[in-house]
């Protein structure tokens, strides 16, 4: 299947974000930026194509396997809460708002259950603020540069 031109660039563009996300971690050894996911959310409430979003969940599953040594661990909240969305966006159709809510339920998840519970790393309410705050920023300006 040929992807288009716009699908090409943010193929390439969420590769891009990989290895972002990969060095923001090696330099701050923190998760604070999480552009993949931001992207993911972004292309998630639009209509691209289905391969061009299982590219970005692929890459999503990966950065586990970096950080942790597990391929995949991510999966476990991405996507139930991505089935979520796909019928909330249907029912409440076109909201601009949709995207902000997955990615904020979506670092919630992560932050509460899957590094508390699953992962057991210490837990900080203000770090777990921080990256949530962070990530919606930057979910505006990605949002901002994919309508170019």
């Amino acid at each position: 299947m040929k992807l288009s031109k716009k699908n090409s660039f943010l193929l390439a563009f969420a590769l891009l974000l990989f290895f972002v996300d990969v060095l923001f971690l090696g330099f701050f050894e923190r998760h604070l930026i999480k552009s993949l996911l931001c992207l993911y959310a972004i292309v998630l409430s639009s209509k691209e194509s289905a391969s061009l979003l299982f590219s970005i969940l692929f890459l999503l599953a990966l950065y586990p396997f970096v950080v942790h040594g597990v391929f995949g661990l991510s999966l476990v909240y991405l996507i139930p809460l991505s089935i979520i969305f796909l019928h909330a966006k249907n029912l409440f159709q076109r909201t601009t708002l949709m995207p902000y809510i997955f990615l904020g339920s979506v670092l919630t998840a992560n932050e509460l259950v899957m590094k508390q519970y699953v992962l057991q790393v210490g837990f900080s309410h203000h770090f777990s603020l921080l990256t949530i705050s962070v990530n919606l920023i930057l979910l505006i300006f990605e949002k901002l540069l994919s309508q170019r």
